[in-house]
């Protein structure tokens, strides 16, 4: 049982490594998504390794003792090294959100641009579908207010098609 523990105690800290390696990435990325796939990670290889030690030392019997011995190896390393390397990565996330900022400012600005470039008419392909669009309205509209005697055979048919249908 003495070998158990240990190993239990000694999961601990290199379970907070990992926690503080993803907490790391964590603030790189600054975003919900990634604090989801970081905890979710850190949630299965804590669950793989316990489930693995329990197996090779305990013949996997779940023992209470050495599920709290493993929370007070990581608890040791939370609390020492890990408020040194909290401090360090708040002040370094604060230097990135800035420039994230920055940097999702210009893409707004860099799109407003392009969708106003895109959206000028008759200038590319974005609005030739709309333009068509509009062509085959006008031609209809000016077709319809034309005298009967202007209209188009093809307009003319259509029109006694429809009337014979009522």
């Amino acid at each position: 049982m003495g070998k158990a523990l240990l190993a239990f105690f000694l999961l601990g800290p290199a379970l907070f490594l990992l926690y503080d390696v993803l907490r790391f990435w964590r603030s790189l990325r600054g975003s919900r998504r990634a604090t989801f796939f970081a905890d979710m990670l850190w949630w299965l290889v804590a669950a793989f390794s316990c489930y693995t030690l329990f197996l090779a030392y305990t013949g996997g019997v779940i023992r209470a003792l050495c599920l709290a011995v493993c929370g007070g190896g990581f608890a040791c390393g939370y609390f020492t090294l890990g408020t040194l390397t909290g401090h360090l990565w708040a002040r370094l996330e604060a230097r990135l959100a800035d420039k994230r900022k920055k940097r999702r400012k210009k893409r707004k600005i860099l799109q407003e641009k392009a969708k106003k470039l895109l959206q000028s008419p008759y200038n590319l392909l974005y609005n030739k579908l709309n333009a068509q669009k509009r062509k085959r309205k006008r031609k209809r509209h000016l077709a319809a207010a034309a005298a009967p005697e202007q209209r188009s055979v093809e307009y003319d048919s259509k029109f006694e098609e429809l009337h014979e249908a009522e």
